[in-house]
């Protein structure tokens, strides 16, 4: 379900051209992070470059920093990975961000990551500071539903899978209330050129 939303919100913004690349000369970026605590492993940044090509770009870190460069023509999203072995979208040792010509920085903390230098993703956050009561109530029920012993503790099979069933349509219709918010969002923002 996760990467069917995820597929569907990278569709409209491309549709939109809110976040899709355009076909003119790229821009250069630097993306430099920390990552404390964590002196060595290895990330990895994933985004759509100039030439509208998905990049896997691994990097080593060097006592807990990172520094990745590329281009882009204008903002996109992108996703750092600082679990290599975990590719859920959502993941907390995951970032999704909006990558943009120029420097961003990045200081990266389990669900407290802070992200410098770009413009946009200043607004993305306070457009998902706006629609955080939603996104935490999709979540809960996300974390119910992946532990369904939960629903079958003192009760028969057909009636926990009636509350799995319940509970997973309340999640679809949370769903469906961000997906509008977001498009009534994407539609009254102006296009930056």
């Amino acid at each position: 379900m996760i990467y069917r939303l995820f597929l569907l919100l990278i569709g409209c913004s491309m549709a939109s051209g809110a976040f899709g690349q355009s076909s003119r000369a790229g821009g250069s970026f630097v993306v430099e992070g920390e990552i404390p605590g964590r002196d060595t492993g290895v990330v990895m940044l994933w985004y759509i470059d100039s030439d509208k090509d998905l990049v896997e770009d691994t990097v080593t870190l060097d006592r807990g920093k990172f520094r990745v460069s590329g281009t882009v023509n204008r903002a996109c999203e992108a996703i750092l990975w600082t679990d290599i072995r975990v590719k859920a979208y959502d993941d907390p040792t995951s970032l999704r961000f909006l990558l943009e010509p120029g420097k961003i920085s990045i200081l990266f903390k389990v669900n407290r990551s802070i992200t410098s230098g770009s413009k946009l993703q200043q607004e993305k956050e306070r457009w998902d500071e706006k629609r955080a009561v939603w996104l935490s109530a999709r979540r809960r029920i996300w974390d119910t539903l992946a532990h369904p012993e939960t629903f079958k503790k003192g009760v028969d099979s057909a009636t926990a899978a009636n509350r799995m069933n319940s509970l997973s349509a309340r999640g679809d219709s949370l769903g469906r209330i961000i997906r509008a918010l977001d498009v009534k969002y994407v539609k009254a923002t102006p296009i930056p050129i």
